[in-house]
C-alpha cells in the first residue's frame, strides 16, 4: 500500500513487543509521530505501520500462520525489512528479557541511528518497566490469540513516556548521532572553505583583470604620447626644410 505524503518524517513510530519462543509477538508499547501526514491520512498510515510491524515476508511455522517480522528475528539479532517507501528495522533482545523492538522510517534512514535508537530504547524499558507487569497479560493473549491488531500494547505511554521522547530525539538523524553530526560539521566547514577559496579566487580574478585595464589604457597614453611627439617632431622639421634657403 502506497500513502501519498508531503515529506517523510524519520522516523514514523517506534513499538516494542514481548516475543516468547514458539508464541505470537504481543505488542507492548508504542510511539508514533504522524504530524507531516494529514487528519485524513493518519489512520491509514497508523493501521498501516502497525500491519507492517507484525506482518512477515515468509511464512515458517505454517501457511496459515505466518510469522511476524518481530518473531522471525532471532534473539540477539537484528535485520532490516523493506515494504514500498518503509524500512521495518528490528532488533531482538535476549530470550531472558523476551523483547523486541521495531523502528519504522523511510528508506534513507541511517541504519546504524535506527539500531542505536532501538538498543537504547530497549536498554532504558528493561530498567523502568518491570517485566512481571506485563509478561501475564502478554503469555494470556498470546495463547487466546486475542491480540491487538493496530499496535495498541499492554504498557500504557504514561508508563514509559521515554518512547515518544526517543521517537522525537531522533527525527533528525545528524543531531542524535555524534558520527553523523560530526561528519555534518565536517562537510559544512568544507563548504565555507571551497565558498573562500572561490571567493579569493575571484578577487584575484577581478585584481588581475583591473591591472591588465590599467597596463593597457597606460601603454595606450604611452604610445598616443609617442605619437604626438613623432607628429611635432615631423612638423618642426618640415618648418625648418621650408625656411631653409
Amino acid at each position: 500500500m502506497y500513502v501519498a505524503r508531503a515529506r517523510m518524517p524519520n522516523p514514523v513510530s517506534v513499538l516494542i513487543f514481548a516475543t516468547q519462543p514458539g508464541q505470537p509477538a504481543v505488542p507492548l508499547l508504542s510511539a508514533w509521530d504522524l504530524n507531516s501526514f494529514s487528519w485524513i491520512q493518519r489512520g491509514t498510515v497508523q493501521d498501516m505501520m502497525a500491519f507492517m510491524a507484525k506482518v512477515r515476508a515468509a511464512p515458517r511455522r505454517s501457511p496459515t500462520n505466518p510469522q511476524t517480522v518481530a518473531e522471525r528475528t532471532s534473539p540477539t539479532q537484528r535485520q532490516s525489512v523493506s515494504e514500498n517507501q518503509f524500512t521495518a528495522h528490528v532488533h531482538a533482545r535476549p530470550a531472558v528479557d523476551g523483547v523486541s523492538g521495531v523502528l519504522i522510517s523511510d528508506s534513507e534512514y541511517p541504519v546504524r541511528v535506527a539500531f542505536s535508537l532501538l538498543n537504547k530504547l530497549l536498554e532504558e524499558f528493561m530498567i523502568k518497566v518491570s517485566k512481571t507487569s506485563w509478561q501475564t497479560q502478554a503469555n494470556n493473549l498470546a495463547l487466546s490469540g486475542n491480540i491487538p491488531s493496530k499496535g495498541e500494547g499492554i504498557v500504557k505511554s504514561s508508563e514509559f513516556p521515554q518512547a515518544q521522547e526517543y521517537l522525537a530525539r531522533y527525527q533528525d538523524p545528524r543531531q542524535a548521532d555524534t558520527i553523523l553530526r560530526v561528519q555534518q560539521e565536517l562537510d559544512d566547514t568544507k563548504i565555507v572553505l571551497v565558498s573562500a577559496r572561490r571567493s579569493r579566487s575571484t578577487t584575484r580574478s577581478t585584481r588581475s583583470c583591473s591591472a591588465a585595464r590599467t597596463s593597457t589604457s597606460s601603454w595606450k597614453r604611452v604610445a598616443h604620447s609617442a605619437s604626438r611627439a613623432r607628429c611635432f617632431t615631423s612638423r618642426r622639421a618640415s618648418k625648418v626644410r621650408a625656411h631653409t634657403p
